[in-house]
């Protein structure tokens, strides 16, 4: 999930400074890190917030961008500081 949480972040980034290219990259890297999180049988809640993520960031382009860099940083906070500490 901290890895996730990056690549949103990256996404949003470049979503936020017109970065089309690299927004599509990182929107590319992002399904793909939820496809493998989806490959190894989550949980139903975990399916259910893996999906989420992956729909917010197809979205952005369409103007439907209901989330901030502020949002996404206190979401993935937790995972990141779980990575760090292993």
């Amino acid at each position: 999930m901290a890895n996730l949480g990056a690549e949103m972040k990256r996404a949003l980034r470049f979503f936020e400074k017109g970065m089309h290219a690299e927004y599509r990259g990182a929107r590319d890297r992002v399904e793909r890190i939820v496809e493998q999180f989806l490959a190894t049988e989550p949980s139903p809640g975990g399916k259910e917030e893996a999906l989420l993520l992956r729909d917010l960031v197809r979205h952005m382009h369409e103007g439907r961008q209901a989330i901030s860099q502020s949002m996404l940083s206190q979401y993935f906070a937790p995972f990141a500081y779980r990575a760090l500490a292993s």
